[in-house]
């Protein structure tokens, strides 16, 4: 199914995990993962940092994705520490998207201890969230949790987006400033969000 939806060659890193990059390619954050999953899935953290705790991230994802109809692509899935649950009993075609590849191992690793197998309705991607090597509305649902307010170029993030996204169909991400709720009223896109501590949900 990824090789149809793909516009450059990717190649196949070990089963349900596919790569665009080259092979010295390594996010700056691997060697971070294990620290960073601590912290995402950590309640002090998010409530000291966020006003949020890991329930709200949980909530948010399980109502996207019930309302998603079609393929989803998660870009910045990281190691699915919230929605590996959610991800492992989705029947659509699903790509989740993230630049390390340690996450991807650790986000299927998650998806093996829920379900025990995997589908081949899943897909990991190693990929850099600003180049996508998916055709131009290659899929009907983007979603990104957590990870827009962390780059600096936002608004090239935005435009990738909504690149791979078929019209009219349906993206949702959740970030922590305010502001950038602007930069998606630029296009013309009906806007939906609600704000839990200092998090937006889109």
């Amino acid at each position: 199914m990824i090789q149809n939806l793909v516009k450059s060659p990717i190649r196949k890193v070990e089963s349900n995990i596919y790569s665009c990059l080259d092979h010295s390619s390594k996010a700056s954050y691997d060697r971070k993962a294990r620290v960073y999953e601590f912290l995402v899935g950590n309640f002090i953290y998010n409530k000291v940092m966020w006003g949020t705790s890991p329930r709200d991230y949980v909530h948010y994802a399980r109502e996207v994705l019930a309302a998603c109809e079609g393929s989803v692509v998660d870009v910045g899935c990281g190691g699915l520490v919230q929605t590996a649950r959610l991800y492992a009993k989705r029947p659509q075609y699903t790509i989740l998207a993230d630049i390390s590849l340690k996450m991807l191992r650790i986000g299927k690793q998650r998806i093996l201890q829920q379900n025990g197998l995997l589908s081949e309705q899943l897909t990991f991607l190693q990929a850099d969230a600003f180049k996508l090597p998916l055709y131009a509305g290659a899929v009907d649902n983007v979603v990104s949790f957590g990870m827009l307010h962390l780059f600096d170029n936002k608004q090239a993030f935005i435009q990738e987006f909504l690149r791979i996204l078929q019209r009219k169909q349906e993206f949702a991400t959740a970030m922590s400033s305010k502001e950038i709720i602007e930069l998606f009223q630029r296009y013309t896109t009906r806007i939906q969000h609600y704000t839990i501590g200092s998090m937006v949900f889109i």
